[in-house]
C-alpha cells in the first residue's frame, strides 16, 4: 500500500536553505514510493490570528489533506526559539476542538481524533544545537510534537534537527551531507 506523506514547508523564502531541505525530503519520499502532497504554508490564504471566524477555503482543504495522510511532515526554521508566526498561526486554526481532539463530557482527559498518523518535525536552526537545546530548551519541537501532533493523536512523532546553519561550522560540504541526510530520511519515511 502507498504511504501518503503531507510535507508542509514553514518557511516564507523560497531561496532558503530550509526550502532546499523541504524539496530533498520530497524528492527521497517521492523516490521511496510515496504519494506525497508539498505545501508551502506561506502560499495558503488564511488570518492566522481570527479564531471566531469560519475556516478558510484553503484551511479547509488543508483539513481534508490532514486526514488523507498517513505521515504529516513540518519542515521548517526555529526562529527566536520557536516556530515561524505564520506556521504557528496554521496549526492553532487548522487543529481546533472538533477536528484534532474533543475533551470528555466528564471533563477528564480527550479524544485524538487523527490517531493511525505519524509524524516528523525537520528544523533547521541558525545558531549552534548548545543554544537551542539548553537556553531554548526545545521550545519549538516540544510544543508542536506535544502540545499540537501527540495531543491530536500522532504517533510515533520523530523529529530531525539541523542545527548551526549560520555558524562558521556551516560549511557547503556540510550542508550536502545534510541534503543527502534529509533525503534519505525522507526516503525511509516513505517505507
Amino acid at each position: 500500500m502507498t504511504k501518503k506523506i503531507l510535507v508542509l514547508l514553514g518557511h516564507p523564502n523560497d531561496k532558503s536553505f530550509t526550502r532546499a531541505m523541504a524539496d530533498r525530503y520530497v524528492k527521497g519520499a517521492k523516490h521511496g514510493g510515496a504519494n506525497v502532497k508539498y505545501i508551502k504554508v506561506k502560499d495558503l490564504k488564511f488570518d492566522a490570528l481570527n479564531f471566531k471566524k469560519e475556516l478558510e477555503p484553503d484551511l479547509q482543504k488543508m483539513r481534508k489533506l490532514i486526514l488523507w495522510c498517513d505521515h504529516l511532515v513540518a519542515i521548517y526554521p526555529v526562529w527566536w526559539g520557536g516556530l515561524p508566526a505564520l506556521l504557528k498561526g496554521f496549526f492553532d486554526r487548522t487543529f481546533g476542538p472538533g477536528f484534532a481532539f474533543r475533551y470528555k463530557e466528564n471533563g477528564l482527559g480527550w479524544h485524538k481524533l487523527l490517531k493511525g498518523r505519524s509524524a516528523r518535525i525537520v528544523t533547521v536552526t541558525g545558531g549552534p544545537w548548545l543554544l537551542n537545546y539548553f537556553v531554548y530548551k526545545n521550545a519549538s519541537i516540544n510544543g508542536l510534537k506535544w502540545a499540537a501532533l501527540w495531543f491530536a493523536g500522532f504517533s510515533p512523532v520523530k523529529v530531525s534537527e539541523f542545527n548551526g546553519i549560520d555558524t562558521k561550522w556551516s560549511t557547503d560540504k556540510k550542508r550536502k551531507r545534510w541534503l543527502d541526510k534529509i533525503e534519505r530520511v525522507g526516503e525511509r519515511d516513505a517505507r
